[in-house]
């Protein structure tokens, strides 16, 4: 799946999906279905703060680049384009 900077929840980085098709017999019980759901939902908060910690740490990363580049003079060893 493809998702924009907004929609990180879109996003299943760490395997939450394949982890809860391991845990899919669970949903068989009445008292199953509700431990998978527990479950379920932990590992969707887990994993929607991860990507959104990955997101704020490739746009400070993206304006350090930047603020670099900006002060590369043209023809120096450094300036690459």
């Amino acid at each position: 799946m493809v998702a924009g900077n907004n929609r990180p929840e879109v996003i299943d980085p760490s395997g939450v999906r394949k982890l809860l098709h391991l845990l899919d017999a669970l949903r068989d019980s009445p008292a199953g279905s509700i431990i998978y759901r527990q479950v379920e939902a932990m590992l969707d908060d887990i994993a929607t703060r991860h990507l959104k910690a990955e997101m704020i740490y490739a746009g400070f990363i993206g304006t350090l680049l930047e603020a670099f580049a900006a002060n590369l003079v043209p023809g120096s060893p450094r300036f690459v384009r």
